[in-house]
């Protein structure tokens, strides 16, 4: 079992990034993967890993031409040389994860390749909401809300909720609720220290509905933008379109054709993955490809246009593939030769029959035919070293490196938030006066009641009788001498309340996870640059 690195977490210094291996180590990293890719025996579904690759790249640069030229956003000429990928869905992340464009153009130029961002759009799109910390009271759109004397967390819908949807297929359902967000939110951000980029990359959103319904495609062609005007101006293609590729079909099918390898070797990734780090859950890292009767599970999803995306089962026969997935997808391949297999799966695809890729699946395509190197997040870096497992398993090939990338960045208010000290000396001070009490300064002055405390705590008694005497004597001790502490006990109280308060603001007002158009461009700009 070679499951991985040691799990890796988030610096909590506001700031800080996180960089595994550390960026200035590309150069041979990319020698490494170059060497791999150079010397691999892989065949898949019989032809070199080496064409595969030339094809993919070609398919996914041109995919990302075209993709941006439609949305008005192209950028100059890239070539295929090198490849530097990372990816994410379409939403309102926090700044760590947008970090990760900003570093593969800066990367780019100094290897002088070509970075390239999947827009993972065959995802679930699982919030209509921007989560604002509040930290007053507010009256918005004329409603008081209750008094709060914390900061909480306001969920602003930006869209109406009608059940899961991908976000290739996700369109705005209601364009008043979306047009007005930040106006509604101005209402609760108006009293910060600061002005958050949501305004201006709101406008940008807006003017995208001309152009386009989909809110992830509105999204991202709104975060483009900025990027654009801060000096990142990656190709970026969406996961929908390469999985409607000639390569994409070839992979899939060499999966599918050899499901029950695919099959097993995943599975024991999975289980070494868990073992390896005592994970009792079913569900982490991913659930493992399961059976029913004779259909195997593949790890893709596939659902008929506007329908729901639903696990594709396989079934293999003599000469074809049967495909279901929930109710609505019922289709065959016939399996009787590569080229036929490739073609029934891109003429289904055809049809409306929507066949994406799943998590795993997403980075070991961009792996092994796309990228020279891929950069994840923290989350994704964690899991990928699963797909390491599959490559070894599945291809029998040495996995290429993949790099992570992450950082904390927090909202500046002003209000420093709790000092864990604070509290912890706080609590210290009134555990003192309620077990202690003898030691405070005001209790020194009642002598004799210390004298006697001191002359309990010293007898040994012998009999458990004598034990139960001398402890209720301290107790009835120290509720004497605290009697004469209520001033300090009072203040200690008080300031202890404070504290919690405090801490608990921190909570709330020092998540890193806050969407990135809630900070200050200045700060947020030179955060993204800062790689």
């Amino acid at each position: 079992m070679s499951i991985g690195p040691p799990r890796l977490t988030a610096s909590a210094k506001n700031g800080a990034i996180l960089a595994e291996p550390p960026l200035i180590d590309i150069e041979p990293v990319l020698q490494s993967n170059r060497r791999l890719f150079q010397h691999g025996t892989v065949a898949i579904l019989g032809r070199s890993l080496a064409e595969m690759r030339d094809q993919a790249r070609a398919e996914a640069v041109a995919t990302a031409r075209e993709y941006l030229s439609e949305a008005g956003q192209g950028v100059s000429d890239h070539g295929t040389q090198l490849l530097l990928l990372g990816g994410h869905q379409p939403e309102l992340f926090h700044p760590g994860v947008w970090l990760k464009n900003f570093a593969l153009a800066g990367l780019a130029r100094t290897v002088r390749g070509t970075a390239l961002n999947l827009v993972v759009d065959n995802d679930i799109a699982k919030s209509t909401t921007l989560r604002v910390p509040a930290r007053s009271i507010a009256a918005n759109m004329g409603v008081l809300v209750a008094e709060r004397d914390q900061p909480w967390l306001l969920r602003l819908p930006f869209d109406a909720w009608n059940g899961d949807a991908p976000y290739e297929e996700r369109p705005v359902r209601d364009e008043t609720l979306f047009a007005t967000l930040a106006e509604r939110a101005e209402s609760w951000t108006r009293d910060w220290n600061f002005a958050p980029l949501l305004p201006r990359f709101w406008a940008e959103a807006r003017k995208q509905a001309v152009r386009t319904s989909l809110l992830g495609e509105r999204f991202a062609a709104a975060r483009r933008a900025i990027e654009h005007v801060w000096g990142c101006r990656n190709l970026e293609a969406p996961i929908s379109r390469l999985c409607r590729g000639a390569t994409f079909a070839w992979f899939a099918a060499d999966v599918l054709c050899n499901l029950p390898s695919f099959h097993d070797v995943f599975n024991r990734a999975i289980r070494d993955y868990r073992k390896q780090h005592g994970i009792r859950s079913r569900n982490h890292p991913m659930p493992e490809l399961v059976r029913d009767d004779d259909w195997l599970e593949a790890p893709f999803w596939a659902w008929q246009a506007g329908g729901r995306r639903g696990r594709l089962f396989v079934q293999a026969q003599k000469s074809a593939l049967h495909l279901r997935a929930g109710t609505d997808v019922r289709a065959s391949l016939d399996s009787s030769s590569p080229s036929v297999l490739v073609r029934d799966f891109q003429a289904i695809q055809g049809t409306g029959v929507r066949i994406r890729t799943r998590a795993l699946t997403t980075t070991l395509f961009a792996r092994m035919l796309v990228a020279d190197v891929f950069m994840h997040g923290l989350g994704g870096g964690l899991y990928d070293v699963v797909t390491n497992e599959v490559i070894r398993g599945y291809y029998g090939m040495t996995p290429p490196h993949f790099m992570i990338l992450t950082g904390t960045l927090r909202l500046p208010f002003k209000e420093a938030g709790g000092d864990f000290r604070r509290g912890c000396n706080a609590e210290r001070q009134l555990r003192e006066l309620l077990y202690n009490p003898q030691s405070h300064a005001l209790a020194l002055q009642h002598a004799k009641l210390v004298e006697e405390k001191g002359d309990w705590i010293a007898r040994q008694p012998d009999s458990r009788d004598e034990r139960r005497q001398r402890a209720r004597a301290i107790r009835t001790l120290n509720r004497r001498l605290r009697a004469l502490l209520e001033e300090p006990w009072q203040r200690g109280l008080q300031e202890k309340s404070r504290c919690r308060r405090e801490q608990q603001a921190q909570k709330i007002l020092g998540r890193r996870d806050f969407a990135f158009c809630l900070y200050p461009e200045a700060e947020l700009r030179a955060f993204v640059n800062s790689v």
